[in-house]
């Protein structure tokens, strides 16, 4: 079987490690990038096609919304993978309350929106949100809250529609610290040796749990 396999937020970060290992797999067909920018590594390669969708803008557009999700249904893809993430670094009241909307919209509103039409739509196809071992543990991120909030929420959403729908793909995976922009160059986690780790490995990592990498 072929697959055809999105990626949401495929510019850099573990998105962008996510396209360029499904495009060097012979079992996968197409690969769709969603994101705000495109990234010129694979614009040559035939099996990548890129839109371009600020996710914050699209949510609660109901044209740009419409536009994504038929492409999406065009397409029939076989796996969506939701890698777009961020928010603000820092204290929670040093910060402008639109950068914590921003940050909900991102990770929390516009997922939940474009799986609440997955789940009416389409079922054989699986989806896959990446959380954060991170924000998602029992103490969350006293740097990250409005980020740590909407990862909390998207994972509980998941866990509730698998209850709900068992007969649904639905999958998170939460990797730890990630070696890009998201953490600055000065925060603690990259003072301790082996605690950030590199997202190209991350990706295989989620691959392989998706059964499209091959472990070895």
């Amino acid at each position: 079987m072929k697959h055809k396999v999105v990626v949401l937020g495929s510019h850099k970060g573990l998105g962008y490690h996510c396209v360029k290992s499904l495009l060097a797999l012979d079992s996968v067909d197409k690969v769709l990038g969603f994101s705000r920018f495109e990234s010129g590594d694979f614009v040559h390669d035939e099996k990548y096609q890129f839109y371009a969708y600020d996710f914050t803008k699209v949510y609660g557009h109901q044209e740009l919304f419409q536009n994504l999700w038929h492409v999406l249904q065009e397409f029939k893809p076989t796996h969506i993978i939701y890698c777009a993430g961020g928010g603000p670094y820092g204290l929670f009241k040093d910060k402008a309350w639109k950068d914590h909307e921003w940050a909900l919209k991102l990770n929390f509103l516009f997922p939940a929106h474009l799986l609440w039409h997955l789940s009416q739509n389409l079922e054989p196809c699986s989806f896959t949100f990446v959380g954060s071992a991170i924000a998602e543990s029992s103490t969350g991120d006293a740097m990250g809250p409005s980020y740590t909030a909407a990862k909390w929420a998207m994972k509980g959403l998941i866990r509730s529609i698998n209850n709900q729908q068992p007969s649904l793909k639905i999958n998170i995976f939460s990797p730890g610290y990630m070696d890009t922009d998201l953490l600055p160059q000065g925060a603690k986690p990259r003072q301790i040796e082996g605690l950030v780790r590199d997202p190209s490995l991350l990706a295989k990592e989620l691959l392989s749990e998706l059964g499209l990498w091959q472990k070895v």
